[in-house]
């Protein structure tokens, strides 16, 4: 009776030398698991139908249907372990796979890559090394067999064997040499303390929201009706851009600054969506600056806050105080011109308005208080009567015909038609007599403001901008501290509102964030590697990504504001895992006897394929970020540039001068421990590897002897002092 045989066929897919596609031999060695006893097997026929109804069976592949071997199920058939009958003459022997290691190798790589029928294969047994028996199956149809796959990956394989060795050879001559490393070390210092200074510095950028605010304002004392004309005209012109959805139209309101009057108007322009327009909001302001040029206002285009109920518009804002005792508003009104005047001088500021203007036309009165006192008036109750005759007040309701009515008090129309019409009224004094206004109040025509606004107590005035293509809102809050120290009277100063209260009160958090982050990555890694020393070569590798992210940030116009301080902090953790790679390779190589020069350069070989393919995988992952388009793209392409700039050169430097990092400092650490008389393994890996009661038995009492003679140098010592 044949025995039933388990035979595995883990990793036993394999090509013999890998030649050209056409003429390929595909070998299936199989081999008979040492689990079968003692058992002796006759015969010399391996059954071809019972290997492949093995495989059938257990794939869940109908008998007639054709056996197709792809990546899923070469994978899978590698795993399972096939009964077949079998017959040798001679007893059962343990294989040895490491002959096989490069077939194996080779044959992998095919059996990935292809796909052919193996039912259709003619199939007989031909000698193998080492006397084994294998299977030999004839070469599929070469229709069957990507060849151009096959050979590029082979290409490719190749080809990085050599630039890998190259690699090494590199490393050989520039490892040692530590003047490279801290000359590597310190140009990208320079280079980043170089490019921060030219890189523009935000908080949270502007983004696309599809909509735009047109801020309206025409010469002081100009009518609502002239104002409303205008807005009507603006929302015309907006209608005609092809980017635009709808125009609202509003006058007597802005909804910058919130400033009501007759001279001021909003239009409210809202865009298609990003899939039916080309431009963005910014190429849209620009047009509608062009097309709106002509109209007899001062028209200013915004976009909505980048945080919604942070500020009112995108850019910056920032208020003009007045903190001196005694308030002329026309004095202040000329330090604000003044003021405005000069920050439009500044490049990198553009789009400043300010709805502060006491230019309006008005009616001062002007009373008398002794006259009043001889008439025997009040001058509170004539203040209070006089607003009621021109104003109105509220008296009381009624109802009526089931409705409800209410009753105000005022002057009828006649009497209160011209301004002069007020010296006509009459107020009633204390022996119940009517004194006409005129006895006591004159009035004459002057300017002054159409409403004042507090902010802290203090008069100020709104003002509001965008920085300059090119600029960020960092620059452009530096600049108007700079010009505000240079320029402003004394008793005057600004204070920041919105968005620009934030960033410019935040100071230097972001740096304060990242030390913190080094801090906590060099205690974990000082705890793994047990040393002080040996973190530092993970640390110092990081240098080249934050440069590489600064220099794409700049290259590409964007800011160095959150988005890319988050790819920053991010970066620590990617470029820190590639530097980790090496040197964790490298000190267990140095533990097992290796010189700390080797260490280096074996562990940057044996790592350098991983880390190229998840650092490249990473950064192919990123460039759909940097290339975004439509709502939020301006975040994607800064968090996007900032980690693709950083991984590359991170990646590029850093699997140069890591190696050069871990030799200095584990030179610095050879010989070192945190510990004294530290053993290198527990107790528990010298007793298995002692493999007897022994060896942990000479051990225990080792340490016993230790603390003994620990507590007795102890002893001595108390009994001296």
């Amino acid at each position: 009776m044949r025995p039933n045989a388990c035979v595995p066929l883990s990793k036993l897919l394999v090509l013999k030398g890998f030649p050209k596609h056409n003429q390929t031999e595909l070998i299936l060695e199989v081999m008979v698991e040492e689990a079968i006893k003692t058992s002796e097997i006759e015969g010399e026929f391996i059954s071809r139908q019972d290997v492949l109804s093995s495989i059938r069976k257990n794939l869940g592949i109908h008998e007639n249907q054709p056996l197709l071997v792809k990546d899923h199920r070469a994978k899978g058939i590698a795993r399972l372990m096939i009964e077949v009958r079998s017959s040798y003459a001679e007893p059962l022997k343990k294989v040895d796979l490491f002959a096989w290691h490069e077939m194996l190798m080779e044959g992998n790589r095919y059996v990935q890559a292809g796909k052919w029928r193996t039912d259709s294969s003619p199939m007989q047994v031909v000698s193998g090394p080492m006397g084994k028996e294998i299977v030999h199956f004839e070469a599929p149809p070469s229709d069957l067999v990507p060849g151009e796959i096959n050979r590029f990956i082979d290409w490719f394989n190749r080809t990085f064997e050599r630039v890998t060795g190259k690699y090494t050879k590199f490393l050989t001559l520039i490892v040692n040499r530590r003047i490279i490393t801290y000359g590597i070390l310190i140009a990208f210092a320079f280079g980043i303390v170089g490019i921060n200074k030219v890189l523009p510095a935000g908080f949270i950028p502007s983004e696309d929201q599809g909509q735009i605010y047109a801020i309206i304002q025409t010469p002081p004392g100009t009518t609502l009706e002239r104002t409303n004309e205008i807005s009507r005209k603006l929302q015309m012109i907006a209608r005609q851009v092809n980017a635009v959805s709808s125009v609202t139209s509003l006058a007597g309101y802005e909804i910058l600054t919130e400033g009501r009057g007759s001279n001021a108007g909003t239009c409210l322009i809202n865009l298609k969506d990003w899939s039916e327009r080309k431009h963005s909001a910014k190429q849209v302001i620009e047009e509608l600056e062009e097309k709106s040029k002509d109209l007899p206002a001062i028209i200013e285009y915004f976009e909505p806050p980048a945080v919604p109920g942070y500020g009112t518009s995108d850019g910056f804002s920032l208020r003009l105080l007045d903190k001196g005792s005694n308030v002329d508003y026309q004095e202040f009104d000329r330090v604000n011109t003044e003021f405005l005047e000069t920050l439009k001088k500044r490049k990198e500021l553009s789009g400043l308005f300010a709805f502060y203007s006491a230019k309006y036309p008005q009616y001062e009165i002007s009373v008398d208080n002794e006259l009043a006192m001889q008439k025997g008036v009040s001058v509170g109750d004539a203040m209070e009567n006089l607003n009621i005759m021109i104003g109105s007040t509220y008296e009381q309701g009624f109802i009526r015909f089931n409705n409800y009515y209410k009753v105000y008090t005022q002057a009828g129309p006649e009497f209160r038609k011209q301004p002069s019409d007020i010296l006509n009224m009459f107020i009633k004094n204390d022996h119940g007599e009517m004194v006409p206004y005129s006895a006591f109040m004159k009035i004459k025509k002057t300017q002054g403001p159409n409403e004042i606004a507090r902010y802290n107590l203090y008069v100020s005035s709104l003002i509001s901008g965008t920085p300059a293509p090119g600029y960020s809102s960092g620059d452009a809050i530096n600049v108007i501290k700079e010009v505000a120290a240079q320029s402003l009277p004394r008793g005057y100063d600004i204070a920041w509102e919105g968005l620009s209260y934030d960033e410019a009160k935040r100071g230097n958090e972001a740096l304060y964030i990242f030390i913190v982050v080094i801090f906590f990555v060099y205690l974990i890694l000082a705890a793994q590697y047990e040393s002080f020393l040996l973190p530092l070569a993970v640390l110092l590798s990081i240098p080249p990504g934050i440069f590489g992210s600064f220099l794409l940030l700049k290259a590409m116009g964007l800011a160095n504001d959150v988005y890319a301080q988050v790819g920053l902090i991010m970066l620590v953790g990617l470029l820190g895992k590639n530097a980790v790679l090496i040197v964790e390779f490298a000190v267990q190589k140095h533990n097992k006897g290796a010189t700390v020069l080797d260490a280096a350069i074996e562990g940057a070989r044996a790592r350098f394929r991983p880390i190229l393919m998840t650092s490249f995988a990473f950064i192919a992952g990123l460039i759909p970020l940097v290339i975004a388009t439509g709502p939020g793209a301006v975040g994607n392409h800064t968090i996007g540039a900032s980690a693709l700039g950083g991984m590359l050169f991170g990646t590029i430097f850093g699997v140069i001068i890591v190696p050069g990092l871990y030799f200095i400092f584990g030179k610095l650490q050879e010989g070192r421990h945190l510990i004294r008389d530290e053993d290198e393994n527990p107790l528990s890996e010298d007793f298995v590897e002692g493999g007897s009661d022994t060896a942990l038995s000479k051990r225990i009492k080792k340490i016993i002897k230790r603390i003994r003679n620990k507590n007795e140098d102890e002893i001595k010592n108390e009994n001296n002092s």
